[in-house]
């Protein structure tokens, strides 16, 4: 499962969210929130509803059949944090619901870049294995490593930027790319859930 990071510029707004009432029955608009469940204490799982469709048909003879369809996208948000997960189907569909949270309790939420800091903190939260490393030096250098240990990773000096991290943990795949990208080889609810509750942690260390 992919996930993108986001960023809200007004923490204090984001309990509204939670307090939103699903939709289960009948549709009101073409994105809403289908699911909220609370993880832990603060820690929540909302599930965004989208109703699309797939449109079938010839070059000559053009568009003959909609089929309805529904796409269910995963979100994971922490009160105490500004930082937001939400699954990566399609650019499309991020945005859609992007600008649904952002409606519903007035502020903004923009993409937020995955630093070096960041990843070498989630690494160590996770305590995984270095399978690849990507980086660019400070020449501006594109380097590639792989199979290090934790300590070697943090010992590192010559690292301008992380380009891309694969971590083995718990003898799963998870990465981490400079450009907000979080992936797990993982589909396992409880999995899931233990993995963005720690990385989002992570992420939120001051």
């Amino acid at each position: 499962m992919n996930f993108c990071l986001y960023e809200m510029s007004d923490i204090n707004k984001l309990s509204k969210l939670t307090k939103q009432r699903p939709n289960f029955f009948t549709k009101k608009s073409e994105v809403e929130i289908f699911h909220i469940n609370e993880l832990n204490k603060g820690f929540y799982h909302l599930v965004f509803h989208i109703a699309d469709e797939y449109h079938f048909g010839t070059k000559r003879v053009g568009q003959q059949v909609n089929l309805p369809f529904s796409q269910y996208v995963n979100c994971f948000i922490s009160l105490n944090n500004p930082h937001i997960l939400i699954e990566f189907i399609h650019d499309h569909y991020s945005k859609e619901i992007i600008k649904v949270i952002e409606q519903k309790i007035k502020t903004s939420i923009s993409k937020k870049e995955i630093t070096k800091e960041m990843m070498l903190r989630v690494a160590n939260k996770v305590n995984g294995y270095v399978k690849t490393l990507e980086y660019t030096n400070l020449d501006n250098e594109e380097e590639e490593l792989s199979s290090l240990k934790l300590e070697e990773l943090s010992s590192l000096e010559n690292v301008k930027y992380i380009d891309y991290l694969l971590l083995s943990v718990e003898d799963k795949l998870i990465s981490l790319n400079k450009k907000s990208v979080i992936s797990v080889n993982n589909s396992e609810e409880d999995y899931l859930i233990k993995f963005t509750e720690v990385i989002m942690n992570a992420f939120n260390y001051n």
